[in-house]
């Protein structure tokens, strides 16, 4: 048997396949977090952000399990965007010649 992983957690949620819950694998602000991306469940996130770190982890998953209606879901994982060859040179010297922090080099050229 594979080893269970997020998304198995997170599917289970969607799907009510019936798995335990795994703390080592999904806290309550991950599933918040993670779920807040779905604009159909937008609210209950918002309702359950106001307590999340006064409640285990354990009820804000029931609570997710028991709230969100059974059914598929597509909910788009954002990848970081890697910088071009020609904005990492831009960086180094920015950084290099002013003495800019790497957020601050990235905000002037607007990465």
């Amino acid at each position: 048997m594979k080893d269970k992983t997020l998304f198995d957690m997170l599917n289970n949620l969607y799907y009510k396949k019936g798995l335990e819950y795994d703390k080592k694998l999904l806290n309550g602000y991950l599933a918040t977090l993670w779920l807040s991306h779905d604009k159909s469940l937008l609210g209950l996130c918002n309702r359950v952000n106001k307590v999340l770190f006064s409640l285990p982890d354990e009820v804000v998953y029931k609570i997710y399990y028991d709230k969100i209606p059974k059914g598929e879901r597509f909910i788009k994982y954002i990848k970081k965007e890697k910088v071009s060859d020609k904005n990492s040179k831009k960086l180094e010297y920015l950084k290099k010649y002013y003495n800019m922090s790497e957020q601050e080099a990235k905000m002037t050229i607007g990465v």
